[in-house]
């Protein structure tokens, strides 16, 4: 048999040529949806018509489409009840679409569980008879009903310490079922759509404060559902300040010291304070508290507010050196004679620490005689050491009017911190007898020297014996 060659080129070339303008068109196109399905109503018709008809769930149109392959012919599409039908659709060799529920009278109703069925018949030329497949095809249902529930960010929590979050979607839908999802921050572009689960990973936008999310899901026949939630984000770690209390000497304490940690959010607010003493536990700080053990102390810190932002470990140091026991250790008399009634007489006396090394003592005067009236500078004192200088107190006292008296007393001076450590000073004031008794003993001891010297030597030993 003769071949002609040319012919075969040809036929190859035409071949090649429309497997590339096939790939060309699926590339432009790209994927065909899912939801799509392909009939050929007659696979043993030299000429078969093809329709493409959404699969599954729809929510406002179903779309038939054919392709006639250059033939002629008209199309009615039939409910299995012709309760609605499409057509007469004139095809005019060309291919074509048109949506179920435009040529629906009444329209597709709200929802149905019952899929839709249909059938298709052709009239091949005007006037003839219709063939139609011999089956109807299930085919789509209708759902117009939104999915319902929520979305939270981080389970609901107020606050967060970071733009990674969590957001929980619950939401359902009764008749077609989730499908899918997207997101976005505040204005921002929504992100891409994506298969419906329950957890999703997301980014807030930077910078502190209040932070709104918003979801768009949509079920599987296409209605969408909106929601929202908001989270306030805090990055800002918490600041806490280590106050120390007590009597400093030296750079040591030398007293127990009080001990207050002040912790200070701007944003969320402080959630709680921890600390410790030394390498004890840790320990939920709730009050000041007070640290009496002598040595050097540790007090390690920090603070963690709402947004669970934590602070570093800080930490203030202290010694505690307690001053040994001071001992009051007075010296000195306050003797006066011949002091004339009303006259002002001065004396002093020294008060001292002779206790351990480093204490200190606090003293004043307690008591003085109850005769005449006194002055002293100082009255009081604090602080006194060891190995500092004692403390000369000046006295004055202004004498009793009455004369040829003898006045007797002591004056009492304490440790103000326990008035079981004290000493006393002695006094003693004597006013002279008048001018005439003066005058009396004078003629006596002029005329009897021996007497009056005998009763000299009795008034001294008296008076020596008194003091």
């Amino acid at each position: 048999m003769e071949v002609n060659v040319r012919k075969l080129y040809a036929i190859v070339i035409t071949l090649m040529i429309s497997n590339y303008l096939i790939l060309i068109v699926s590339a432009v196109t790209g994927p065909v949806d899912p939801r799509v399905k392909t009939k050929n109503i007659w696979d043993d018709d030299p000429d078969p018509l093809w329709v493409e008809v959404f699969d599954g769930w729809c929510n406002e149109h179903v779309l038939l489409q054919w392709d006639n392959n250059g033939i002629n012919y008209q199309i009615e599409i039939h409910s299995p009840s012709d309760d609605w039908y499409i057509g007469p659709i004139p095809t005019s060799g060309e291919p074509g679409e048109c949506y179920v529920n435009d040529f629906v009278s009444g329209g597709l109703p709200e929802s149905t569980q019952d899929p839709y069925n249909w059938q298709v018949y052709v009239q091949y030329e005007p006037g003839g008879d219709y063939y139609g497949s011999e089956e109807p095809e299930p085919d789509f249902f209708v759902d117009r009903t939104m999915p319902s529930g929520s979305m939270v960010i981080n389970n609901g929590d107020e606050w967060t310490n970071s733009t990674e979050v969590e957001l929980l979607l619950t939401f359902s839908d009764s008749l077609s079922g989730m499908h899918k999802m997207h997101f976005r921050n505040e204005e921002e572009p929504w992100s891409s759509w994506e298969d419906y689960t329950t957890l999703k990973s997301w980014i807030l936008s930077s910078g502190e404060g209040l932070h709104e999310v918003t979801c768009q899901v949509r079920d599987k026949a296409g209605n969408p559902y909106f929601a929202q939630d908001t989270i306030m984000l805090d990055e800002t770690v918490p600041f806490t300040i280590c106050t120390l209390e007590g009597e400093m000497q030296g750079g040591v304490y030398i007293s127990n010291v009080t001990v207050t940690l002040n912790a200070i959010d701007n944003l969320s607010g402080v959630d709680f304070t921890m600390y410790k003493l030394d390498d004890g536990d840790w320990i939920l700080y709730d009050q000041s508290f007070i640290v009496s053990d002598e040595g050097e102390h540790t007090v390690w810190f920090y603070s963690v507010d709402i947004a669970q932002n934590i602070e570093e470990i800080k930490i203030c140091t202290f010694t505690i050196q307690f001053p040994g026991e001071p001992d009051l250790d007075c010296e000195g008399e306050l003797r006066w004679t011949d002091v004339k009634p009303g006259d002002v007489v001065s004396g002093s006396f020294e008060v001292s620490n002779i206790g351990d090394p480093g204490s200190l003592l606090n003293w004043e005067i307690k008591s003085k005689p109850d005769w005449g009236d006194w002055t002293f500078d100082p009255s009081s004192g604090t602080g006194l050491t060891p190995e500092g200088s004692p403390i000369s107190v000046d006295v004055e006292v202004e004498a009793p009017d009455e004369q040829n008296m003898e006045y007797e007393g002591e004056i009492k001076i304490v440790n103000s911190d326990d008035e079981s450590d004290f000493c006393v000073i002695p006094v003693y004031l004597k006013t002279p007898v008048s001018s005439f008794h003066q005058r009396i003993l004078q003629v006596f001891g002029h005329h009897f020297p021996f007497l009056y010297w005998l009763f000299s030597q009795l008034k001294n030993f008296i008076n020596v014996f008194l003091i």
